[in-house]
């Protein structure tokens, strides 16, 4: 049967405005006009612009929920998930829908570093903020202020009253007298930060470092020197590792800094867990640790490992041990913790009766790695709170005498239903990599909590859609492609 011309010619054309339409849509997708891209979701694991969270023994399956409800359930922290980009954008805002149970504090981040898994985290949810609280602004300067409280203590409260959830604050301008050079016996393992009042404008500091070779080849050992968010001093060392598994001799790196103006200096050594910091030598009459510290064990250095015992202002810790060495009991200030257990990580708060002052952290056997919520030093006398404390899953702020907290955090929405709308963003990098994100909710598991989330919206933003902006983000995603073939 013959058709038509009248005909032909229009059904000839509907394959091509089949493919004409599907190329719009693709085109639009990587740049829409208004330079934004929504994705609205629920959490049932069939959406393909965001991943579940994983792994599984730390979430449920996605999907009905035996309540009823579709999403995901998260029991253990940290869990882990992904997004799809549909282009290059230039910062992802996250919205969740979530209900929180027997769970104190929620906090998200974006994975900035893979070599090292460092995450840039922000907060996401707090229950001790919603109530007691109210949000203000002070100029540069924002938070929460204790409803009983004016609002500029959040600006005039002193360290020791405020609290911080991912924010900074203007460091004190602090300084000592001249002291005479003593020497610390110590045995920190990997990174440590070390937070300094300088002593007539100079830094003095002989660091002594020793490889264990555990994991041979070379190590590369970074200093870094910083006032707030100024960089002061930097410098690097090589240790070469040896053929064989015995440790290297101790050597020594001496830090000398002059002409500082009086502050908190923060000095960052910057190592891997193979290098082992044995002494330390300085004329600082102030100086502290922290929040980390990894106490180190002394096997294949010397027959014993040496106790800890460091007076510390934290009122939260974390402890954990990777070695049976390490099992122990501890005590922090009147409490007492057993530690029982390998890579399983034991909370200890302070007794209600000794919130005040400072504390005696004692670890026997050392070899155990410890976080706290402020800073531990080797003597009372060089003991000072640098930077206000953070606050933790632990904290109770109304309790502690607290007045302020400076946090970029806002409050979230509440559902008809009972569950929070709560946000996020960050700013996405150059590349078209897979953004990697993690959900933190400490003391999770130990509460027998969980954290429930059935709906994820993804906001894509950049430059609304001009011909200047076209062509640099056609470049990036040209430049993007190429590195993957």
């Amino acid at each position: 049967m013959n058709i038509p011309p009248v005909i032909a010619w229009p059904l000839l054309l509907i394959p091509w405005l089949v493919a004409g339409v599907f190329s719009a849509s693709i085109l639009l997708m990587h740049f829409p006009p208004s330079g934004v891209r929504v994705f609205s979701m629920a959490l049932d694991g069939k959406n393909p612009w965001f991943d579940v969270f994983l792994p599984g023994e730390r979430a449920t399956q996605a999907g009905l929920q035996r309540e009823g409800w579709v999403g995901q359930r998260i029991v253990m922290d940290p869990v882990y998930a992904g997004a799809r980009p549909p282009g290059a954008f230039d910062r992802l805002a996250l919205t969740f829908e979530t209900r929180v149970q027997a769970q104190t504090l929620l906090e998200f981040g974006i994975l900035r570093d893979a070599q090292s898994f460092t995450f840039e985290m922000k907060p996401l949810w707090s229950q001790v903020l919603e109530q007691g609280w109210r949000p203000v602004r002070r100029g540069d300067r924002e938070g929460f202020v204790r409803e009983d409280q004016e609002d500029r203590v959040l600006e005039t409260a002193t360290v020791d009253q405020l609290l911080v959830w991912y924010a900074s604050t203007t460091p004190q301008a602090l300084s000592d007298i001249p002291a005479p050079r003593k020497t610390t016996d110590i045995s920190l393992r990997g990174s440590h930060d070390f937070h300094i009042v300088p002593v007539n404008g100079e830094i003095n500091m002989t660091l002594a470092i020793q490889d264990m070779n555990r994991s041979r080849g070379k190590n590369a050992i970074a200093f870094r020197l910083t006032r707030g968010e100024e960089l002061v001093w930097t410098d690097a060392v090589s240790v070469s590792g040896a053929q064989d598994a015995r440790p290297n001799r101790v050597v020594e790196k001496e830090v000398q800094v002059t002409g500082l103006v009086p502050g908190v200096y923060k000095l960052s050594f910057m190592a891997d867990d193979d290098v082992f910091l044995r002494r330390i030598t300085t004329t600082a009459k102030r100086w502290v640790i922290g929040p980390r510290l990894y106490f180190a064990d002394n096997v294949g250095y010397s027959t014993s490992t040496p106790s800890v015992a460091m007076w510390t202002n934290s009122r939260h810790l974390v402890a954990e041990t990777f070695h049976k060495e390490g099992l122990q009991t501890i005590r922090f200030g009147s409490l007492v913790s057993v530690i029982s257990k390998t890579h399983e990580t034991y909370e200890v708060s302070r007794a209600p009766a000794e919130l005040a002052g400072d504390r005696l952290l004692v670890a026997p056997k050392g070899d155990i790695r410890v976080i706290g919520d402020g800073y531990a030093a080797f003597t009372k006398e060089a003991l000072f709170l640098p930077y206000p404390r953070r606050l933790t899953h632990a904290s109770d702020p109304l309790r502690e005498g607290v007045l302020a907290i400076v946090t970029p955090y806002q409050r979230p929405q509440r559902t008809a239903d009972g569950w929070w709308i709560v946000k996020t963003a960050f700013a996405l990098p150059s590349s078209l990599a897979t953004p990697k994100f993690t959900l933190g909710a400490s003391g999770l598991l130990a509460r027998n909590g969980a954290v429930d989330i059935r709906h994820v919206e993804l906001r894509y933003e950049r430059q609304a859609l001009s011909w200047d902006a076209w062509w640099v983000y056609v470049r990036r995603e040209l430049a993007a492609a190429w590195k993957k073939i």
